[in-house]
């Protein structure tokens, strides 16, 4: 049957090519991003303006899909962007605004799209593998990020009479412009010295240790598509980075992580 997709920062990136793996099946996809300018592509293919922080504009967007389809099958929370900087040093604005898109954002998407979700139905949470790690310098990115997973398995416990599955998924790096999109903030002081932005520099250095951006697409849409497990890791060596923090020490773990981070 064909699908009616709803998928948050679905113009570029990693949200581009899932929206291109569910055209591909079949799916109709609603792209919801800010860059939108309104109207079909096609008739599956469908772009929204929204600002994902705006209950405003979500809620015009998901009258739309209503209006237009009556239902959602799967809603893809997809959007968000990085911040970088010694926790010390960043300005509460940055802070904000990185919980409003990664945390806040998928919160009030999915609290929009639920009246038109019934049984079968999916909502897949987009996260990272820095919701499970802790990393330098990138303190309040992982911190939205858990924020978003735990967010995923609490409604995944409240929704399960429904019959409505929410999968949180946590990719490793990808090679997409996620990157370039961060926000970097290089201010320091003697206690940091210059390493903020060392590691501002060494993250673009590693583009080519990404994994490719087809594989990730490729994962995560059949996790989107057919798998229903809480949660997912994509990477195989981000797998094996979350399996030695169960198994070590955390001493030691902590140690391990520090010297692959730094």
């Amino acid at each position: 049957m064909n699908k009616i997709v709803v998928i948050s920062g679905g113009s570029s990136g990693l949200g581009a090519a899932l929206k291109e793996k569910f055209l591909q099946a079949g799916d109709t996809v609603i792209d919801l991003s800010r860059s939108a300018s309104g109207g079909a592509n096609s008739a599956n293919d469908i772009a929204v303006a929204c600002d994902v922080t705006k209950e405003a504009d979500i809620a015009a967007a998901v009258e739309t899909v209503r209006r237009g389809f009556g239902r959602i099958d799967i809603l893809i929370n997809n959007a968000g962007f990085g911040l970088i900087g010694a926790t010390e040093m960043l300005p509460a604005a940055a802070v904000s605004a990185v919980m409003d898109v990664n945390y806040t954002g998928s919160f009030l998407l999915s609290k929009a799209c639920l009246p038109l979700m019934k049984r079968s139905a999916r909502i897949i949470n987009i996260s990272s593998i820095c919701a499970l790690l802790s990393v330098p310098y990138r303190g309040v990115y992982c911190s939205a990020k858990a924020a978003q997973s735990m967010l995923s398995l609490s409604m995944r416990t409240e929704l399960k009479n429904s019959g409505i599955k929410v999968v949180c998924v946590c990719p490793g790096e990808i090679d997409t412009p996620f990157p370039k999109n961060r926000i970097i903030v290089a201010d320091t002081n003697d206690r940091y010295g210059d390493a903020p932005q060392r590691d501002a520099e060494r993250i673009e250095r590693r583009a080519e240790k990404r994994m490719s951006l087809s594989y990730a697409a490729k994962k995560i849409f059949r996790i989107a598509d057919r798998k229903s497990g809480p949660l997912y890791i994509v990477g195989k060596k981000y797998k094996l980075f979350y399996l030695a923090q169960k198994i070590l020490p955390f001493s030691w773990f902590f140690a391990l992580s520090e010297k692959a981070f730094k």
